[in-house]
């Protein structure tokens, strides 16, 4: 069964966080939109977006560069997106 991804407030706004940081590693985006910081919480919502394809994770050795995925497969609702 493929279920359309829900796209949050939170998911949009790693989406615009990494839009202002391209290439940024996955710590900085996970602990912005993380509740409080919270790196758990904020890396199930970064690999959330990745797995939606509303950002593109490249691994170079063991570090993630993230990109926004300019031609995303869902189109988000509202906003400047």
């Amino acid at each position: 069964m493929n279920r359309k991804p829900r796209i949050g407030e939170k998911m949009k706004e790693v989406v615009a966080f990494v839009r202002q940081n391209p290439g940024c590693a996955k710590l900085p985006a996970a602990e912005h939109v993380g509740p409080h910081g919270s790196r758990r919480y904020g890396y199930e919502i970064v690999d959330r977006a990745i797995r939606a394809q509303l950002i593109c994770a490249e691994r170079n050795d063991c570090r993630y560069s993230l990109y926004v995925n300019e031609h995303p497969l869902v189109i988000l609702a509202g906003g400047s997106e």
